[in-house]
């Protein structure tokens, strides 16, 4: 046997021998990462009681900011309201003023022997607080259509009700055709104009200039009174809706 082939051998016997030699190490996975079926059962998680405990608070809590909505809504809808009814008042009252200051002397209205007469709720047979005023004014602008206007008018407000006393609002009456002339037409022939439904009382007091005291009606009176004084009281629909009361005095000493 040749060199070559012996050393060939020689060669091919040391490569098994170190194939032989290795080793192959076993690889072990822990066996912890393993999930089994029976582990599942055995993780926490939320009961029945806690999930009813969880939105029966969730609801009590829905329920109370809601309530705070409400009432905050119901408080912002009642000052609306409040503001509202203050506006009216004041401009009925501006317009009942504005027409008492400008009241014709000369003039003489139902019974009285002046340009003002006053009614009390007695005195129409309506319960406290539905007072009738009526005078005659420079100043008054015409609520209802009318064909002719003179330059006085005799106009006549009055807080009116129903037969139960249901109040129905704030009405006016207008009588152009009285001129200079001393003549009045009755205030029930005259059509009237319901002036606003929010109004649910009127009470006038009138300023006697000879006693300087307040009296409730002025009626058969030769002269006008030193002041006259016009609360009217107010109110919405809404069910439960407080009244306000708006108050104005006229000073009509200068006409004395």
């Amino acid at each position: 046997m040749s060199d070559s082939m012996m050393n060939h051998r020689s060669w091919i016997l040391d490569i098994r021998y170190r194939i032989g030699k290795r080793r192959v190490t076993p690889c072990f996975y822990p066996t912890s990462n393993i999930q089994h079926p029976t582990s599942l059962l055995n993780e926490s998680g939320f009961t029945l009681v806690e999930v009813l405990v969880a939105v029966a608070v969730l609801m009590i809590v829905i329920g109370a900011i809601y309530g705070a909505f409400r009432a905050g809504n119901q408080s912002s809808v009642m000052v609306q309201e409040d503001a509202d009814l203050h506006q009216t008042a004041r401009v009925l009252l501006g317009r009942m003023t504005s027409e008492l200051s400008s009241v014709y002397t000369l003039a003489s209205v139902g019974t009285s022997g002046c340009a003002i007469q006053g009614t009390s709720a007695a005195d129409n047979g309506y319960p406290a607080g539905f007072d009738t005023l009526t005078f005659a004014t420079l100043s008054h602008q015409p609520c209802c259509p009318v064909s002719q206007n003179g330059d006085v008018c005799t106009v006549t407000y009055s807080a009116q009700c129903t037969s139960d006393g249901t109040p129905t609002g704030l009405f006016l009456t207008e009588d152009y055709t009285m001129g200079l002339s001393s003549a009045v037409t009755s205030s029930s022939a005259l059509p009237s104009m319901q002036v606003s439904p929010l109004v649910v009382g009127m009470i006038c007091t009138y300023l006697d200039p000879t006693t300087n005291e307040w009296q409730d009606d002025w009626v058969n009176q030769t002269t006008l009174p030193s002041a006259v004084r016009i609360e009217l009281i107010l109110q919405t629909q809404r069910k439960g809706a407080q009244p306000i009361s708006v108050a104005s005095t006229i000073n009509l000493k200068q006409w004395n």
